[in-house]
């Protein structure tokens, strides 16, 4: 991830830490997970939540486009689809943006499974 997108990261894992309310849950930045394929892929926040019979891991991958106020297009959603649909072992997928996302963005993630979060909504 580019510089600016850093901050945004450890926002949202600043975030995830305070409303963690399972002490079986760990949160990392900067993951590489092997894909299917035996490729490394870099995962902007992994949270790992430990339960009695299974672990859920939810990847996060933060866009900021501060400088430029451009929401996140298609092609970023497509991307991300892409990456993950190698990687089952996550379970949830998130996008996080600081600037939002256009309409087809969000027409389309329900249908990928992919949640969207808009740093204005969670601030």
């Amino acid at each position: 991830m580019a510089k600016r997108g850093k901050a945004l990261e450890q926002l949202v894992m600043a975030i995830q830490d305070t409303i963690k309310d399972c002490p079986n849950t760990t949160i990392q930045t900067n993951v590489l997970l092997k894909n299917s394929l035996g490729i490394d892929r870099e995962v902007d926040i992994l949270v790992k939540e430990q339960h009695a019979d299974r672990t859920t891991n939810i990847a996060y991958e933060c866009k900021d486009y501060k400088s430029s106020n451009k929401k996140v297009d298609i092609q970023v959603l497509d991307a991300m689809f892409g990456k993950y649909s190698l990687m089952p072992n996550i379970d949830r997928k998130v996008l996080v943006s600081r600037t939002g996302f256009t309409a087809n963005v969000h027409k389309l993630a329900p249908i990928l499974g992919i949640e969207l979060h808009s740093l204005n909504k969670i601030a």
